[in-house]
């Protein structure tokens, strides 16, 4: 869950992104407001996006009196996963991984799949303004911290992939070798690491932004899905749990 702020004229708003990660989301806004497919919307209110990874669309929560709002469309797209907002508080980034994770992250990620991509969105009409394609399952994309790069996961079992597109014309700048079964990229509080979470081999590569090189690659405990930045300078990293075996 990421809080934060942005100004519209006039106005300041709060924006909050939820995203759907091992959870399944059921459909039940038969009795709200009809779907606003294909419509542009005006968000200019304090705000929770909220990723629904079975329903396959995005709602817009009204902070002001905690009522839905809107729902953004995905054109078509299903399972999305993660999202990320741009630092200027103006795209949010979706990654549709065409494959229920609500009992984990394992398998999808193969070649050949169809529907896999990362659709950008903006956050005051809700339209789409890209969607990029993509061979291998995303399981996120993040902006970088000046928003000029979008920094995109390509999970892979043998060596993963992070892509890095330009936010500019969404020319792919740069492919990243990883590790294996890579989940989750996620920048440091001041933006001057990436971090690549290597599920399948319970490593995290720390990567510069800078130069794009990957600087080390740590040792963790068994299926890390993301490392996250925290206030006190460390970095935590969520494993994935294993459901035991049915007796």
């Amino acid at each position: 869950m990421l809080y934060r702020t942005f100004k519209l004229p006039l106005i300041t708003s709060f924006l909050m992104v939820f995203t759907a990660c091992n959870l399944h989301t059921e459909d039940d806004m038969g009795d709200m407001e009809e779907d606003m497919d294909g419509m542009e919307l005006n968000i200019n209110y304090p705000t929770a996006f909220v990723v629904n990874g079975e329903s396959n669309d995005v709602d817009v929560i009204n902070l002001n009196d905690l009522t839905h709002k809107d729902h953004i469309s995905l054109n078509g797209a299903t399972f999305p996963h993660h999202i990320n907002m741009s630092p200027d508080r103006t795209k949010l980034a979706v990654a549709i991984t065409s494959t229920d994770l609500s009992a984990g992250h394992d398998g999808g990620g193969m070649d050949g799949m169809s529907g896999l991509k990362v659709i950008v969105l903006n956050s005051y009409t809700g339209k789409i303004e890209k969607e990029i394609v993509l061979p291998k399952m995303p399981h996120n994309a993040a902006f970088n911290a000046d928003g000029s790069e979008l920094w995109v996961s390509q999970e892979d079992e043998m060596r993963s992939q992070v892509l890095v597109y330009n936010t500019g014309n969404w020319a792919l700048k740069n492919t990243i070798l990883v590790g294996k079964g890579l989940s989750e990229v996620t920048f440091s509080t001041d933006g001057s690491k990436v971090f690549a979470a290597n599920t399948a081999d319970a490593t995290v590569s720390i990567i510069s932004p800078a130069t794009k090189m990957v600087m080390g690659t740590v040792p963790v405990g068994k299926d890390p899905v993301g490392a996250w930045p925290a206030a006190n300078g460390h970095v935590y990293v969520d494993m994935r749990q294993t459901r035991p075996s049915p007796r």
